[in-house]
């Protein structure tokens, strides 16, 4: 980002030295004709973002910089004529302009004009919502049967249809365009790079990415050049002459301007403070600021701690002006009170009205979302606001546009403390539409899984603006809002970026960075090998199933069908009928390896483990009558089933003893003791019970609370060949978050086949108005079980993400979260920085003062964890056991060290109580920082903070050892 910005500062200097070069290059004449020449009419087009738009007063874009430029190393004065492409066209055809520009070479127009050399090179590639990327990608024909989006009588518009491969659908213009891919009313959009991004950054339509390019047979890239008349060779000589000599560096500095964050046109990022400022901070260190409970991605609590978009842009501010917030959450009416009545000195996400200027100064606004309505898919009239008259329409309470809007709409407007009890509402048929910001109600959809409601369109009510985010401040308090304004002027590109891409964008799978090679011992031992036996459970779904064919499917099964790929010899499956064969035949040595095993202090003995390749929450499934279940040492002596012999089952035996187990054979065994009532729980991992609940149609079972112990599936090799754990271990590196997210996807969506037998027909027909009765009886107790369900899913939502004992993320969160702010690092180059930890001589501990004592150590240090690292971009995870990890992204590098040393020096000189023995421990950190280059692998930098935890434990524990990576490291 600085190298862009320096780029973009030095461009007059660049502009001035280029200038003397380039009038040198003029011959006598074109020099005179500049001299004689007042005034050059110039063309360009006033609707074509970002090359050339009228905004703010004045016509801007990446057209008209270069074309100033060209002003400023000529002498040549521009007088530029806007219009549309057809009128600025015929102008020109007629002589009344002496340059177009933006017009691209045909042989045609050759004929009759002069072309300049290409400026700019117009690259089309296909825009999609980027969580429904394909991978791979291949173009057109990725998107067989979907919506595509392009503009109207564009010149590929007749290529793509003769391809009978998409579905057309066009577009007046690309503001419209990207709208509509935006709102899901197509799939993918055909656009230049350049104009697609500038333009989603322009209208606040987060989410959207490049999918791929767009090419197809006959169709060329439009190129961008000045047509001059042929009555004017001179001014053509001229102006081909300047476009040659612009520096190379000119037009990629004018190219990133237009293409990254629209912020990035401001260099600068320092903040300056009057005395007076500087004054009211000291005399004000904390301010008390309104935060909302419900309004994801912007604020929300999580983990007891608020957390989004405002969250995270006010720890920037914080860290830049000192100020210190205290937050208050709260539903919006509510905090709003607190302000207006002056018992909060500031208030976040307030929006402008005339009103509200009696009580608040506002900052300026630093986001801004689009206003939509949404509907129920079966909606189909919606035109603009005046299609609500009448109907029962939800808002947020007290929104800004409330009184508007039920001018438009009518009486039956009816107001929600928070958004996801509205959308709900929508989605279970209480409300016929709801109006919100586009942000929160796609957010919401996605994460209730509200699949039956859509985008009907933008609301247009007059007085109603896209909803404008801004900080309020209290009258009285006049410095402050100056103070937030310009900390937020200051605001780095990387930091306006790494906040859209850490909570606007929604997540996506990620290509691994590992490069799969076999050694030459690998190679030759999997040429002697010839095949390789795969173990596996003969009915499993949805990890594995072997059909009477013999045919392997399931989630483990594709995975296994894409690693097999990368191997040179032939994979055989064995099946079994149960955990016990599997291992026995293993310990046998009949087979090579398995899938979805645990590493346990048994199998150790005869297997060697890869990696984890998943993480999954084990839950515990009850009847939807039964209590949720926040701890299950609470319920040992409940029957709890469990699948006998698994790898949950032998965890399960060594940490609660006591636990009533009872051993069922498989999935559906266990559930329909559930459904009898033979047992008051079914502990499995959230991924089968909900394969089995959806595609089952159970609804009257619940996911009642989530096991300590997540399930992490490794693939377990045959220990005596040790050649072949590695060459797994290589295996699972290669496959990308992208690939897996494919596979679950694939498993995890509702499949139902609808058959019907005509035969006896004729005989239910008698009986068919009485189903109909008793039908509409069931669909109604459906409904209530299935929000019921959609409720007790969102509150476990939560609880996949934490670890049971101590509140903190969990290992699969850790595993999530690592690679995320890895490549927002990377990308935003910034420093990214994990550190390890862990309790030393935890299981001396565990021995010495029991397992109780042992956890209430693990809570405690959990909880000091918390308190300690309290930044919004800092995730705070038990990764297992007595490990714990953090990850930190933009924290002065240097300073990591040192605060996690500060944290070991107090907890040495600290103690818990347990019964009446006060009990001491301390801790060991391995450390791993820097700034991630490109060629930077993300597993790297773990290895490298667990080598240094290695070497803290084998230099005597209680201590803190920095990756001699990063101690080399340039961090300044």
């Amino acid at each position: 980002m600085f190298k862009i910005i320096l780029v973009l500062s030095l461009m007059g200097i660049t502009v001035a030295v280029h200038a003397t070069e380039n009038l040198k290059a003029l011959m006598p004449e074109e020099k005179a004709y500049i001299q004689e020449k007042k005034q050059v009419t110039i063309g360009v087009i006033d609707n074509e973002p970002p090359y050339s738009f009228y905004s703010q007063g004045k016509i801007n874009g990446f057209s008209i910089d270069l074309l100033h430029l060209l002003e400023q190393t000529s002498g040549l004065k521009f007088n530029f004529v806007l219009g549309s492409w057809s009128n600025v066209f015929s102008s020109f055809k007629k002589e009344e302009l002496d340059v177009i520009d933006q017009i691209s070479f045909t042989e045609d127009r050759s004929k009759w004009l002069l072309f300049t050399p290409a400026y700019h090179i117009k690259k089309l590639v296909l825009f999609m919502r980027t969580g429904e990327i394909p991978s791979p990608f291949s173009g057109l024909k990725s998107l067989k049967g979907k919506r595509v989006g392009i503009i109207k009588d564009i010149y590929y518009a007749d290529a793509i249809r003769l391809k009978d491969l998409v579905e057309v659908h066009e577009y007046d213009d690309y503001i419209s365009l990207m709208k509509a891919l935006s709102f899901g009313w197509i799939d993918a959009v055909v656009s230049s790079e350049l104009t697609g991004h500038f333009i989603a950054r322009d209208n606040n339509l987060t989410g959207l990415g490049v999918a791929g390019p767009f090419k197809i047979e006959g169709v060329t890239e439009e190129d961008y050049r000045l047509g001059v008349s042929q009555k004017e060779p001179r001014l053509h000589s001229i102006l081909a002459k300047l476009l040659k000599t612009i520096p190379k560096e000119t037009l990629t500095a004018l190219t990133l301007k237009w293409s990254q964050y629209p912020y990035l046109n401001k260099d600068d990022s320092k903040l300056f403070l009057t005395d007076g400022e500087k004054a009211f901070i000291r005399n004000h260190p904390i301010v008390s600021m309104g935060m909302l409970a419900d309004f994801s991605p912007f604020s929300f609590t999580s983990q007891g701690r608020q957390a989004g978009y405002t969250a995270s842009l006010l720890d920037i501010i914080s860290e830049k002006t000192g100020i210190k917030f205290s937050y208050v959450v709260d539903d919006w009416p509510k905090v709003l009170y607190l302000f207006k009545t002056g018992q909060l000195e500031a208030l976040a996400n307030i929006s402008y009205t005339k009103e509200r200027t009696k009580f608040t100064r506002y900052t300026d606004v630093y986001h801004a979302i689009p206003t939509v309505v949404f509907v129920r898919n079966e909606f189909r009239d919606y035109k603009d606001v005046n299609s609500l008259r009448g109907l029962s329409v939800g808002i947020t309470a007290d929104v800004f546009y409330k009184e508007a809007l039920s001018r438009a709409v009518g009486p039956h407007l009816r107001e929600y403390d928070n958004h996801s009890a509205m959308m709900k509402a929508l989605s279970f048929g209480d409300l016929d539409a709801v109006v919100s910001p586009l942000n929160t109600g796609n957010h919401y959809i996605r994460k209730l899984g509200l699949v039956n409601l859509v985008v009907a369109g933008e609301l247009d009510s007059e007085g109603v603006p896209a909803e404008d985010l801004r900080f309020g401040v209290r009258p009285d308090l006049a410095p402050l809002d100056s103070i937030l304004n310009k900390a937020l002027k200051s605001l780095s590109a990387a930091d306006w970026q790494m906040l859209e891409t850490t909570w606007l964008s929604p997540r996506t799978g990620i290509f691994s960075d590992y490069m799969l090679r076999f050694s030459e011992k690998e190679l030759a031992y999997l040429k002697k090998k010839k095949k390789l036996v795969l173990c596996v459970l003969s009915d499993r779904l949805p990890f594995g199933n072997v059909a009477n064919d013999g045919r392997y499917t399931g989630i483990s099964a594709d995975l296994m069908a894409l690693l097999g790929k990368k191997l040179p010899i032939a994979i055989i499956v064995e099946k079994c009928d149960s955990w016990a064969d599997l291992f026995r035949l293993i310990r046998q040595k009949k087979c090579d390896f398995c899938m979805d095993v645990m590493k346990t202090d048994e199998t150790q003995q005869y297997m060697d483990f890869t990696s984890p390749y998943l993480t999954v929450p084990n839950v515990i499934a009850t009847s939807v009558n039964a209590p949720f279940i926040d701890d299950i040492r609470k319920f040992l002596d409940r029957p709890m089933g469990v699948i006998r012999a698994s790898p949950i089952y032998e965890s399960l035996k060594s940490a609660y003893p006591r636990m009533s187990l009872v051993a069922v054979d498989n999935d559906p065994e266990g559930i329909a003791k559930l459904q009898r009532g033979e047992l008051f729980g079914f502990i499995e991992t959230m991924t089968s019970i909900g394969y089995h609940l959806r595609q089952e149609k159970i609804v009257d079972v619940k996911i009642a609370g989530k096991m300590p112990m997540d399930w992490q599936p490794c693939i377990g090799t045959r220990s005596d060949e040790p050649l072949l754990g590695a060459i797994f271990q290589k295996l699972i590196m290669s496959v990308s978050d992208q690939e897996k997210s494919r596979i679950l996807d694939q498993w995890l969506s509702v499949k139902v086949e609808q058959k019907f037998d005509y035969s006896p027909f004729w005989k239910i027909l008698g009986v068919l108005s009485v189903m109909v009765l008793l039908s509409l009886f069931w669909i109604q107790k459906v409904r209530k079980l299935n929000q019921k369900l959609i409720e007790a899913n969102h509150a476990l939502e939560e609880l996949s993400s934490t670890d049971g004992l101590t509140g903190l993320f969990n290992r699969r969160t850790f595993d999530e979260q690592f690679r995320r702010m890895f490549d927002i690092c990377k990308r935003s180059a910034i420093h990214f920085s994990v550190v390890i930890l862990d309790i030393d001589h935890f299981k001396s501990l565990n021995d010495t003062y029991g397992h109780p004592a042992g956890d209430k150590c693990l809570k405690r240090f959990g909880k000091i964890l918390m308190e300690r690292f309290q930044r919004r971009s800092d995730i705070v995870c038990r990764i297992g056991g007595e490990e714990f990890a953090i990850i930190c992204m933009g924290k002065d590098a240097r300073k990591i060290a040192a605060y996690t040393d500060d944290l070991r020096e107090y907890m040495q000189d600290s103690h818990i109580t347990h019964g009446d023995r006060k009990i001491n421990f301390t801790i060991s950190a391995g450390i791993y920082f820097n700034i991630p280059r490109e060629d930077t692998i993300a597993e790297q930098c773990l290895n490298m903070a667990d080598q240094a935890l290695y070497e803290a434990k084998n230099n005597g524990r209680n201590r803190v050892v920095v990756s001699e990576a990063s101690a080399s490291a340039n961090i300044a």
